[in-house]
């Protein structure tokens, strides 16, 4: 391993999702003259966002194994999408879907969502999204 001083940079980027390549992005944008490092674990950029072949069966099918759902009301992330070449794949909502989440269980379900456990939930998960909408849109970035 090399070793290197704290003056081979100005800035260091933990991370190369998407949030550690807007941040070096804006970074340089601001102050051209910085020395900025961005340090990624993995062997790609991109972070959670990353869909794959799976060619086993011959169908070329692709499964999304990171983030998931981001939709076109979301401008700001599209447009850093967009602007790291990082590309959206249309939702397959025929037949039945695999998923899991917050643990070692493997669930299948064949609706359009996923079931959530009961009633409430859904609409508790209904009110939630409604008041963070609320909330957001106090903010104004730039």
């Amino acid at each position: 391993m090399e070793e290197s001083s704290s003056d081979d940079c100005d800035v260091v980027v933990i991370g190369g999702g998407l949030s550690g390549l807007a941040a070096a992005r804006t970074l340089s944008q601001h102050d051209s003259s910085l020395r900025i490092t961005l340090v990624e674990a993995n062997a790609r950029l991109g972070g959670r966002v990353l869909s794959v072949d799976f060619e086993e069966d011959g169908n070329g099918r692709r499964f999304d194994l990171g983030a998931h759902w981001v939709g076109r009301t979301q401008t700001h992330i599209m447009a850093i999408m967009k602007e790291f070449n990082l590309s959206t794949q249309k939702q397959f909502l025929k037949g039945t879907k695999v998923m899991q989440a917050g643990g070692p269980k493997i669930r299948t379900y064949n609706s359009v969502l996923p079931n959530v456990g009961s009633w409430f939930a859904l609409i508790d998960l209904g009110w939630t999204l409604s008041k963070l909408e609320k909330l957001s849109a106090k903010f104004t970035l730039g």
